[in-house]
């Protein structure tokens, strides 16, 4: 997120998610091309040493946040079905010991089509507006109107 957009947030103003644009858009759809050259036997693993580095960086931002009583949401975006997360597990435990009071949705699964993908880590516009949509409407009916965990 930008600054601006973190200042939206510091100040609860959570609904204006069509006004926030932080990425480059791949405006391509090579998942096709890509999962016509695995084979059976060969999945695209994503199987990445965790960067303590990234966490250190994670960890100041939450705590940063919190001392601004900004509530705190971690989620992850859809990978294409054809991917194997080599490193689940780390990834658990690290959610589990360290962010364990913080709020997860895991969207890993959450179902698209081949053509929504750009390739297997990355939506493409399509699938992004599809996956936007559906995270809006979350955030909107259920995650907003609970108690978040670190209150």
């Amino acid at each position: 997120l930008h600054f601006q957009n973190l200042l939206k947030l510091k100040r609860y103003n959570y609904f204006h998610l069509d006004q926030v644009k932080g990425h480059t858009s791949l405006a391509r759809n090579e998942s096709r091309t890509l999962l016509q050259n695995i084979t059976n036997s060969t999945k695209k693993d994503l199987n990445q040493e965790i960067s303590h580095i990234n966490i250190n960086y994670l960890e100041k931002i939450i705590a940063y946040c919190k001392s601004q009583d900004i509530n705190i949401l971690l989620f992850r975006c859809p990978v294409h079905p054809s991917v194997t997360i080599g490193n689940e597990r780390s990834y658990h435990a690290i959610l589990q010991n360290k962010f364990f009071n913080i709020e997860f949705l895991d969207y890993l699964n959450f179902f698209l089509k081949d053509s929504d993908f750009s390739d297997f880590a990355h939506l493409n516009p399509k699938g992004s507006v599809k996956f936007s949509k559906m995270f809006k409407l979350n955030l909107q009916t259920t995650i907003l109107n609970k108690q978040f965990k670190q209150n």
